[in-house]
C-alpha cells in the first residue's frame, strides 16, 4: 500500500475504508480517503489532501490498433499530479461527479493555462 500524499496509514484502516466505501471500477471512494486498486497495487490519498481532480485521455497503439488509455488525475496540495489508471471512461466521469457532489472543496477540471 502506498500513500500518494502524507503519512502512511495502517493497512487495517484502508481495508475498513474499502469495505465501507463506494466502488467505481478501480477506485474506492471511502469516508476519508480515495483508494485506487490496480492489480496488486493499492494507493490512497485523503480528500483533504486533494486540490484538483480531472480525467486524462491518452491515445496509444497496441500493434496496429489505436487504443485510448484513461486516468483519473489528482493534484495534491504540493501541486504534484497522480495518475490513477481506469479501464473505462465512465468510471472517471462517475468519480468526478461524486467528488463534485460530496467533496466540494476539490476543484474539478484541469486548470486553464
Amino acid at each position: 500500500m502506498k500513500a500518494l500524499y502524507g503519512e502512511a496509514l495502517e493497512r487495517r484502516v484502508i481495508k475498513e475504508q474499502c469495505k465501507k466505501g463506494k466502488r467505481i471500477g478501480e477506485v474506492i471512494l471511502g469516508e476519508e480517503w480515495l483508494i485506487h486498486r490496480y492489480f496488486f497495487q493499492t494507493s490512497y490519498i485523503a480528500y483533504s489532501d486533494i486540490r484538483r481532480a480531472y480525467m486524462r485521455v491518452a491515445g496509444g497503439e497496441f500493434g496496429e490498433f489505436p487504443v485510448d488509455e484513461y486516468s483519473l488525475v489528482l493534484e495534491d496540495l504540493d501541486g504534484n499530479e497522480h495518475e490513477l489508471h481506469l479501464d473505462r471512461p465512465e468510471y472517471g466521469k462517475k468519480c468526478l461527479e461524486w467528488l463534485e457532489k460530496v467533496q466540494s472543496s476539490i476543484k474539478i477540471g484541469k486548470m486553464k493555462q
